[in-house]
């Protein structure tokens, strides 16, 4: 039995949890898979959902996505992969099992 990302959104407003900017939009879109960076970046740029706690006047930039994600590694809460094998090298990111829980 798993967590509908409606629930993830009821969680987050019940604690107002803000690690960074744009923690909450990350965790809703990898909360059911890995992503590839790219692929995040344009998901949540592409997101016509504004979410009840998410109160940002600008645009995700890949500077913020990669800084937000270096913190969120830094504190278990995603987990990185990379493919080194792969021209261009492959990197994704997953919701971490300490986040899950």
């Amino acid at each position: 039995m798993g967590i509908s990302a409606d629930e993830v959104l009821n969680w987050f407003d019940a604690v107002n949890w803000q690690q960074g900017e744009w923690v909450p939009e990350i965790v809703v879109v990898l909360w059911d898979g890995q992503k590839r960076f790219l692929d995040l970046l344009k998901e949540i740029q592409d997101s016509s959902i504004q979410h009840r706690w998410s109160n940002k006047t600008k645009p995700l930039t890949r500077q913020s996505l990669s800084r937000t994600l270096t913190r969120m590694e830094r504190e278990e809460l995603v987990l990185r992969h990379e493919d080194n094998s792969s021209v261009p090298r492959a990197v994704w990111y997953e919701v971490s099992p300490v986040l899950r829980e």
